[in-house]
């Protein structure tokens, strides 16, 4: 499971001044000059610096138990200086390595995913590409003997993925996926698409303040397959609930949170009656920058 907390912070100031275009003499110019300077150092003086703090949590431990107690794997992640992801390996309760993931990272982003399976047996490998912004554009999938398995291309519309395909070793179209978003840039709709541009499927998503509050699975003619509900306590997820297409309830999750951090120590996996199946516990490293921003006074 993936467990990512991004955190952006920004402020802008626009000052935007207009002259007319008639004549006017100099004692006019000059108190409109004086006008205009008095005015935005009043602006000025009302912004003053700030200090931020921006919290940042990587995952390090994940241990997943049955039920019962017994454990089940247990994921380790390993970070450059940068906090960047370099290493992912899950083991069993023996130690045994079950699979492993060994990352190439360049400028922060990752370009290259060599991916091993159990006995450290060599699976396959990804490699990565972007545009000068940084954007995911091309990701293809090699077997272990170097041969295309498959190729995923992404299109943006600004900094929001757009379209997303999939394409075979003859880079015939397999699949095609649309994101569609709000005026908040949260995605509102991702439609489905076979390598003949029929729609397979569409996920509807409704939010809340920002927060996604629903997902609708919908079949190819718009029947509803599944559906999952999220509830909060504030900004906390601390709930999904899985709903078939009669809205009845098939499993949960639970998110279990320390008072003193914004992600989740305990991820439980609950049967419909609210018996746990299985539960995770996750251990994180805490990263901290300072960031300075300008504020009203």
């Amino acid at each position: 499971m993936k467990l990512f907390k991004g955190f952006l912070l920004t402020l802008s100031i626009a000052f935007i001044f207009s002259c007319a275009t008639t004549e006017k003499g100099p004692k006019e110019l000059d108190s409109e000059v004086v006008e205009e300077q008095a005015q935005k150092e009043e602006i000025e003086k009302k912004m003053v610096e700030k200090e931020v703090e921006v919290k940042t949590y990587y995952p390090t431990i994940e241990e997943t138990y049955y039920g019962d107690g017994q454990i089940d794997t247990i994921t380790k992640y390993t970070y450059n200086d940068n906090y960047d992801l370099i290493k992912k390996v899950q083991t069993n309760e023996q130690e045994e390595v079950l699979e492993s993931h060994i990352y190439t990272v360049e400028n922060g982003l990752k370009t290259k995913d060599v991916s091993y399976g159990f006995g450290n047996v060599l699976n396959s490998y990804s490699t990565f590409e972007y545009d000068v912004n940084g954007n995911l554009v091309k990701e293809t999938l090699f077997d272990k003997n170097d041969s295309v398995q498959s190729i995923n291309t992404y299109e943006y519309q600004g900094k929001n993925l757009s379209i997303w395909r999939t394409l075979g070793p003859s880079e015939g179209v397999l699949a095609i996926t649309g994101y569609f978003y709000d005026s908040n840039n949260n995605i509102t709709k991702v439609e489905m698409r076979n390598g003949g541009n029929v729609v397979d499927g569409t996920i509807q998503k409704s939010y809340s303040d920002n927060l996604i509050t629903e997902e609708k699975i919908l079949d190819s003619e718009g029947n509803i397959e599944k559906s999952i509900s999220y509830i909060y306590d504030g900004n906390l997820l601390i709930e999904k609930i899985y709903l078939d297409d009669k809205g009845n309830k098939k499993r949960s999750e639970s998110f279990e949170y320390s008072e003193s951090k914004p992600v989740p120590d305990r991820i439980n996996q609950l049967y419909r009656s609210g018996a746990v199946e299985a539960y995770t516990n996750i251990q994180y490293d805490l990263k901290i920058v300072t960031n300075i921003i300008l504020v009203e006074e």
